[in-house]
């Protein structure tokens, strides 16, 4: 979500706040993409 300032904020709802072992178990780099993701957001906004 982005503020009216332009100020990120991130809501997790993983109650163990972690999605490390996707990666670990398939290989996919879902920290990078979802980085990725988000500054493109910030970007266009």
């Amino acid at each position: 979500m982005v503020e009216k300032s332009g100020k990120l904020k991130f809501l997790e709802v993983n109650l163990t706040g972690d999605w490390a072992f996707i990666k670990d178990t398939t290989g996919l780099l879902i920290t990078e993409v979802i980085s990725k993701l988000i500054m493109e957001e910030k970007i266009t906004s």
